[in-house]
């Protein structure tokens, strides 16, 4: 077996063993178990379960970038008309992200447990306390967006993506949990519900999404 694929099966059985006991119920001989390699080996690769945890972190979030920088940019290029085309993009964009959440399942419950940990200082440390998120990055990323989606004077723009990306995760992670359907409907009904929320903090107040 080479030593990616051992590494792949071991950041994966982490993410899957701290969705069943939690951050702080895991440890470094649960993952030796259930991936049948040793502990020198394990601590040769990772050195800490805090190292192991950041590279679990950063797996899924290169994977949400990724997945940013395919087809989603291209929604954004060339500039924008009008503000429904700049919803449009954004609505694009949030249901990608939204299906990712709600596919990958146990990594999501992972990525956001450790994102809401104390165990992310070390990596907002290393970002000179930034956090980079991709739903920021794409959405008010360039001009032609910040024309058309401007936030209202006195209105936080950390509490305008706190909102979104941890609203995003919590309704994501009721779907995992079975709490929640999971169709095209329902996540066009989430959107709807969380862009009713956003639309009055901008300044011109783009149209929605057709309403049904």
């Amino acid at each position: 077996m080479s030593s990616n694929t051992t590494k792949d099966r071991i950041i994966d059985t982490t993410m899957q063993l701290t969705s069943e006991v939690g951050l702080f119920g895991f440890s470094m001989k649960q993952v030796t178990n259930r991936v049948g390699v040793s502990e020198s080996l394990l601590f040769k690769y990772y050195e800490t379960k805090e190292n192991l945890f950041l590279q679990c972190f950063l797996k899924v979030h290169g994977q949400i970038i990724e997945l940013m920088e395919s087809d989603i940019a291209d929604n954004f290029q060339g500039g924008m008309n009008n503000g429904k085309e700049a919803v449009d993009a954004i609505h694009d964009a949030w249901v990608k992200y939204f299906n990712f959440l709600v596919e990958n399942r146990y990594r999501t419950i992972f990525y956001f447990e450790y994102r809401d940990s104390s165990y992310i200082s070390d990596f907002r440390r290393r970002r000179n306390g930034r956090e980079e998120l991709p739903l920021r990055k794409y959405i008010f990323s360039d001009k032609s967006r910040e024309r058309f989606l401007k936030l209202k004077d006195g209105i936080s723009s950390e509490l305008f993506w706190v909102y979104l990306i941890d609203s995003t995760g919590i309704f994501a992670k009721r779907v995992i949990k079975g709490l929640s359907q999971h169709s095209a409907e329902h996540t066009e009904f989430l959107w709807r519900l969380m862009w009713r929320g956003l639309v009055g903090t901008f300044r011109d107040e783009p149209q929605l999404l057709a309403e049904s």
